[in-house]
């Protein structure tokens, strides 16, 4: 067997849920020894302490300022990476938007095209290109752009079953269950003066699913495999235990969604619920490895090598075989440092 290649990987967003299923696939590679370049925009997210991270650096909040954009382009010039990794929406859609920059320096990614991404990290969006789109299952109802105002007149329609979600925030973030009407009022008019834009949609119960898919550059579909959470918590935006089962129809579902946005090459997640058989979107991860694809990996499906032979272009076959029935489960863990270790302000990096 052959060494396996050395790969100096800029992973940003570290501090992210994911991290630790990314990190177990790639303790798993016989292919690939990745020395990873660790960024978050935290100085205390734990995951940057993390004995597999060889160096660690503070980057600016990710925005339209583009000052993220230039701090990772500095740190693949000056840390020589090869390949940019992240599982941070809010990070990797600028990302997306100005890959060519990290391209004309060398630096490899795989990631779906920016304008797609746009769309998938906007619920509003999602549901509107969906709908135009012709999307063959049904939607949640939904209303677009909710007013404090119309608070009793949208409770009313919902009959009493309504849930409030930032357009634009990843995981159980921003996302409500109001009490009444006038919780619902208030709601929409603190979310109104904070800036933040929030759809109204019925609250549907049913079992929850998501699904996670991987399309190789070609479109060419390598896995699709569905999940079953297996929780009570109403809102379960970030999975805290979940089986890999089958589900055709969920499946199929979370595929069309993938394939309508236009969400290929790339990972994704997609979150659906199972009511009465139907299969309703809740929502997109466009173009990440999902938190709790740890069981994935324990399944027989290594992320890590799949994502870094596809950013070689090296032949990747689509997935066969992996085991159903692994649960993936959340715990807390708390990670040790010593004071000295931790990053004291932005740029600064670390042995």
């Amino acid at each position: 067997m052959s060494e396996p290649r050395e790969v100096r990987l800029l992973y940003t967003g570290f501090g992210s849920p994911s991290t630790p299923a990314v990190l177990e696939a790639l303790s798993r590679s016989r292919r690939y020894r990745a020395r990873i370049i660790a960024t978050d925009m935290q100085p205390l997210a734990g995951n940057l302490y993390l004995a597999q991270v060889e160096r660690r650096h503070l980057v600016p909040r990710a925005g339209p300022s583009l000052a993220y954009v230039d701090a990772v382009c500095d740190l693949i010039k000056r840390e020589g990476a090869e390949v940019y990794l992240s599982t941070c929406e809010e990070e990797y859609i600028w990302i997306a938007e100005h890959r060519t920059r990290l391209e004309r320096l060398g630096c490899r990614l795989f990631l779906p095209p920016y304008e797609a991404l746009a769309v998938a990290y906007d619920k509003r969006r999602t549901y509107r290109a969906l709908r135009e789109a012709g999307y063959a299952f049904p939607l949640i109802p939904t209303v677009d752009e909710p007013r404090p105002e119309d608070a009793a007149s949208i409770w009313d329609r919902f009959d009493g079953d309504a849930i409030l979600k930032a357009t634009d925030h990843s995981g159980a973030r921003e996302i409500h269950l109001p009490e009444d009407a006038a919780d619902l009022g208030r709601r929409l008019a603190d979310a109104q003066a904070r800036g933040i834009d929030c759809i109204v949609q019925r609250f549907l119960r049913g079992a929850e699913w998501n699904v996670s898919t991987l399309h190789d550059h070609e479109g060419r579909l390598i896995y699709a495999v569905p999940r079953r959470k297996i929780e009570d918590r109403p809102i379960k935006s970030s999975t805290l235990a979940a089986v890999i089962e089958d589900h055709d129809a969920v499946r199929t579902a979370g595929l069309e969604v993938v394939e309508r946005l236009g969400l290929t090459p790339g990972f994704n997640n997609v979150e659906l619920l199972d009511v009465d058989g139907e299969p309703y979107l809740i929502e997109v991860n466009g173009g990440r490895i999902a938190a709790q694809d740890g069981n994935l990996v324990a399944a027989g499906i290594n992320l890590a090598d799949l994502f870094l032979d596809l950013v070689f272009d090296r032949p990747v076959d689509p997935v066969a075989t992996y085991r159903r029935g692994v649960v993936s489960l959340k715990i807390r863990v708390d990670v040790i440092t010593t004071i000295d270790a931790l990053l004291p302000a932005a740029g600064q990096g670390t042995e």
